[in-house]
């Protein structure tokens, strides 16, 4: 038999092949992945020898055991069956993002990985908000079940910040005898900054007070959805979302969704707007495709200025949060999300925050 490696057990516990000492008359217990082994040296007669393994088959859930005997000579004590190695982290922190609003309802939300090829099962996941004043926010989830290198989202208690300030977001896991602890714990620096406006449309009345929402060409509008289709999706955040059928609505078809009026102040003021999108592989261009949403402002409620623009299509599915610096505005202004139907898949938007730009 082949040894591969010659790694000490003591030295590298965690790998797939290496030897042992094990001394004449004693009885020594070594530990491999999560499982355990004891071996009593006085089989071998009063000589002290090098207990080898490596995996049996290349299994991670199984090594063999042998003892060399001089250059030719291999004695097989067996194979020693072991508990799965067990791995989860934090893969991601989703929510909150780098900069909140000020009075916004927040649900911090992660991506935990299992990065073994076996089910995990009931493992906390913490997440706290260490804030500069006042008291933390910290709240628990056990995550009942999770297959082998497959991920799951945990969303956690909702948090709403009162002050403006730097906070840390720190995550982590907490699996007993994990393996890797160095994946357990993310953290994210998030600043709470006064938010002109937030939305996130989890109100059943829509468009919600103080927003419009105006058909600019053809008969279909911005609607309230708590549940997508074409594509199928759910709301990044809350009970609803605002969408605009552009997989019913002929090509050219447009609407606008515009914020309340928002008062600036009398002091010029960079002001950026946040907001997510679905985006998804669906009616792919040049032949369907560039259903989008251009962004823009106003400060008449007459004439829209066009910032930027997003398309509906991309490869890879699912919610993406796009940023917009506007512009420095004193006065009133109003944002404004003018949707473009090219008889593709539907667009959606969630969390929508007006919020001063630093």
């Amino acid at each position: 038999m082949k040894v591969k490696g010659m790694v000490r057990l003591a030295d590298n516990p965690r790998t797939g092949h290496g030897n042992v000492r094990v001394r004449a008359g004693e009885v020594s217990t070594f530990t491999a992945y999560d499982g355990s082994f004891e071996l009593t040296a006085t089989y071998f007669g009063n000589r002290n020898v090098n207990i080898y393994f490596e995996k049996d088959g290349y299994k991670d859930t199984t090594i063999r055991l042998y003892v060399r005997l001089g250059a030719d000579t291999i004695i097989d004590l067996g194979v020693i069956v072991l508990n799965p190695l067990r791995d989860v982290g934090v893969d991601a922190i989703i929510s909150p993002e780098d900069t909140i609003g000020l009075g916004a309802s927040i649900i911090p939300r992660v991506r935990i990985k299992n990065y073994t090829n076996s089910i995990l099962s009931d493992f906390p996941v913490i997440c706290s908000i260490v804030r500069q004043t006042g008291t933390r926010y910290t709240n628990t989830q056990n995550v009942k079940s999770l297959a082998g290198n497959d991920t799951v989202t945990v969303n956690f208690a909702s948090w709403t910040p009162a002050t403006p300030e730097i906070c840390t977001v720190k995550i982590r896991t907490k699996l007993v005898n994990d393996a890797n602890p160095s994946n357990d714990k993310k953290t994210r620096i998030t600043q709470v900054i006064q938010a002109y406006s937030s939305e996130g449309f989890n109100g059943t009345t829509f468009p919600p007070s103080g927003w419009q929402r105006v058909i600019v060409q053809g008969t279909y509008n911005w609607e309230r959805y708590t549940y997508g289709t074409n594509p199928s999706c759910s709301p990044y955040e809350g009970a609803g979302m605002a969408g605009f059928n552009s997989y019913m609505a002929s090509r050219g078809s447009m609407a606008r969704l515009i914020t309340p009026a928002i008062n600036i102040g009398a002091t010029p003021t960079s002001v950026v707007v946040k907001f997510c999108m679905y985006r998804d592989s669906g009616y792919p261009e040049p032949d369907m495709g560039p259903d989008s949403i251009k962004v823009e402002y106003s400060q008449d409620e007459v004439n829209f200025t066009r910032v930027t623009a997003f398309r509906r299509y991309q490869p890879t599915t699912g919610w993406q949060e796009h940023s917009v610096n506007l512009g420095t505005f004193s006065g009133t202004l109003y944002v404004s999300f003018l949707a473009f139907s090219d008889y593709g898949n539907n667009i959606y938007i969630d969390y929508v925050r007006v919020l001063k730009s630093f």
